[in-house]
């Protein structure tokens, strides 16, 4: 790396970028011109006063923002918990479709071998297994419905 030496040797390097630096005008960022970029001297940009106005301006829209997101995480969590709702509403339909379905198998085993059962009950256990079966199919329809709104 190239070094540049001090005019007089009566100064040490370090002083003589010192004055050097005071004296060089400064650049367009704000730093100065001269010796003082270097990897480990970072330039110092002086911090410019914003008028308060502005600073209000900008409070008011980072803070119309922060409401922004706050509404949509708000509404996020809101349809997030619907789905998990509706989740255990689909698990609660099925885990009752299966009782429709396992009380409708065991009334056709009565109707297939009617033994001991009158013509009548034969009949009023037909009726009721067609009433399951609408059940079951009203109750998978409901599970269908729900989850199409997922």
């Amino acid at each position: 790396m190239y070094h540049k030496q001090p005019d007089q040797q009566d100064k040490t390097l370090a002083e003589w970028t010192k004055e050097t630096n005071a004296a060089s005008p400064p650049d367009k960022h704000g730093g100065i011109i001269g010796w003082v970029h270097h990897k480990t001297a970072p330039v110092v940009v002086p911090k410019q006063e914003v008028p308060i106005g502005t600073r209000r301006k900008r409070m008011e829209v980072s803070y119309m923002y922060l409401q922004r997101a706050l509404a949509q995480e708000k509404e996020d969590a809101k349809e997030f918990k619907n789905m998990v709702k509706a989740t255990q509403l689909i698990d609660k339909l099925e885990a009752e479709k299966n009782e429709y379905i396992d009380k409708t198998l065991k009334i056709d085993d009565k109707i297939i071998s009617p033994t001991g059962i009158s013509d009548t009950q034969v009949k009023l256990l037909s009726v009721e297994r067609n009433a399951l079966r609408t059940l079951t199919n009203v109750v998978d329809m409901r599970i269908d419905d729900l989850k199409e709104q997922d």
